[in-house]
């Protein structure tokens, strides 16, 4: 029987999954991007191993370990069992089964579980109305490896089939970037089978009035970040504000980048080879869009500061000058803070909501590198091949390169 381990990064949670020996690896899966998976967790989209699939469904008990937030949903979900004996799991559509019916039925409860000390999101459970589990799924981010050994070979868990949900995205989200897995090519789909159709009009007139809204689902944490107004002349090796200038010299955009290192990878549950935030100086972050809004961080902020609905947790305990914030109500990872850089906060990309789409250009400026700048397209780079393998952070990495391209954003 093969094993694999659940756990959070303070390990207040671990469990171990108990896979039968006639399930066969990897499991087909596809991304979900959809808008209620984004703001519960802070991530642009999720890859789960689906329980169902393995068997490995934790009972009741050892859920209570977790924090939990129901959400009721307006689309039921449905996936096929696993095929008996030695038949292949992929379906006629590539594997893609695991959205196979969605339907505007308002009878199904999305319950995510994460950990109430680090936030990390660990388990997904699909349930109707009568509290009777559908489908559970296990956030490929908690998990300790991604590969087992099956007769001397490395094998892989999960096969990346493509991406769902892509609608919500506006702009195409994760699938503008990780557009391969192991060499064939993702498909994009939104609603059950229904191949996504890119947006033609996506507004890029960047409006110096307007404030873009951040928060989580049960919006605990609900802000306003306005278009940048830093003081000039910007200091040396200033990265947060980004360009175009205005007509003034003042840039109009905030930096956005990825990191694949465990500590963001555990304590978000990420599934992905990088995790994205975004820097926003929080002098640029309201409480409220009204016109004389009350700024979000009063005084200098610590990494001690107490905000209101979110749980404070540090990271590396070695450093208590560095701290991580999540949603106490849904789990949404929301804030990473640096002492050392006390006037900015990083951000999850995914709390972001605008109709320009998550990945949201006319808001942030994404690194994708530079081929005259030292500084990695990826943070961390080498935890991400450790977990994914070279090839597929290759694929990542140039899925990013080309993207960044084809928005203006590298030459």
């Amino acid at each position: 029987m093969n094993h694999l381990t659940a756990s959070c990064h303070c390990k207040q949670f671990s469990y171990q999954i108990n896979i039968p020996e006639d399930v066969s690896f990897p499991v087909s899966e596809t991304t979900c991007s959809c808008d209620a998976c984004r703001y519960r967790t802070g991530q642009i989209c999720i890859l789960t191993l689906s329980a169902k699939l393995t068997r490995s469904i934790p009972s009741p008990e050892d859920l209570k370990k977790l924090s939990r937030y129901d959400q009721k949903c307006g689309f039921a979900i449905e996936q096929d069992t696993l095929p008996d004996g030695e038949e292949d799991n992929n379906d006629s559509q590539g594997g893609l089964n695991k959205y196979s019916s969605n339907t505007t039925c308002g009878g199904t409860i999305i319950t995510s579980f994460f950990c109430g000390k680090c936030g990390t999101k660990v388990y997904l459970q699909v349930a109707s109305l009568t509290d009777e589990v559908e489908i559970g799924m296990w956030m490929l981010g908690c998990l300790d490896r991604l590969f087992l050994e099956v007769d001397g070979k490395k094998i892989p868990i999960v096969d990346v089939q493509g991406h769902h949900f892509l609608d919500d995205t506006v702009d195409g989200g994760i699938s503008n970037i990780w557009r391969t897995s192991n060499g064939k090519q993702l498909k994009k789909y939104h609603d059950g089978l229904v191949e996504w159709e890119p947006h033609q009009d996506i507004p890029q007139k960047i409006r110096p009035d307007e404030m873009l809204n951040l928060h989580c689902k049960c919006k605990a944490f609900d802000v306003y970040v306005r278009r940048p107004k830093p003081s000039l002349p910007l200091p040396e090796g200033c990265y947060w504000y980004q360009h175009p200038l205005d007509d003034k010299g003042i840039p109009q955009r905030y930096m956005a980048s990825w990191c694949s290192c465990d500590s963001c990878r555990l304590t978000t549950g990420s599934s992905l080879p990088a995790h994205p935030w975004v820097q926003i100086p929080f002098i640029d972050i309201f409480a409220s869009s009204s016109p004389n809004p009350t700024p979000y961080i009063n005084g200098t902020m610590t990494s001690s500061t107490q905000l209101p609905g979110l749980t404070l947790y540090y990271s590396t305990p070695s450093n208590h000058g560095i701290s991580r914030y999540h949603c106490s109500t849904c789990g949404a990872s929301v804030l990473y803070f640096d002492e050392k850089r006390d006037f900015i906060g990083t951000f999850a990309v995914g709390l972001n909501d605008s109709l320009l789409g998550i990945m949201n250009t006319n808001w942030f400026s994404w690194w994708t590198g530079d081929d005259k700048v030292t500084m990695p397209m990826i943070n961390r780079r080498i935890d991400g091949v450790k977990r994914w393998g070279e090839e597929t952070m290759d694929e990542f990495e140039d899925g990013l390169k080309e993207w960044g391209i084809s928005i203006g954003q590298r030459t």
